[in-house]
């Protein structure tokens, strides 16, 4: 018996890199770069010098994550398109006053997995 394929082509998918290639410049959506591999590619990009927006945030919610929090109130629901690693939702959920939910949204199903054991903890 062998092993199947790691990536089964969708009809999706096709008409997606079909549409995507025929372009000037030439793209496929984000969607399919973002398993758990590219997940944790662009974990480490977010890690360079170069790429200020997650040290930008990162920096607001460590230095007004409980002003933001009291300005929420009580019982938020706390939505995160991209949640990454959840560091940042940490920084925030961390000052919030029972929070009613915690919400990321990811296209890798494995890195938000991951993302979701490491807020509850």
């Amino acid at each position: 018996m062998t092993a199947p394929a790691p990536y089964a082509p969708t009809d999706a998918f096709r008409r997606d890199a079909i549409a995507g290639l025929a372009r000037h410049p030439r793209s496929l959506p984000c969607k399919y770069l973002y398993d758990s591999r590219g997940s944790r590619l662009f974990d480490r990009i977010c890690t360079l010098d170069a790429y200020y927006p997650t040290r930008t945030e990162r920096w607001i919610l460590r230095n007004h994550g409980r002003a933001i929090a009291r300005r929420l109130g009580p019982r938020v629901r706390v939505v995160e398109p991209g949640p990454g690693s959840g560091e940042k939702a940490c920084l925030l959920l961390g000052h919030l006053a029972s929070p009613s939910a915690y919400v990321p949204i990811d296209v890798s199903t494995t890195f938000l997995q991951a993302a979701c054991a490491r807020v509850r903890a």
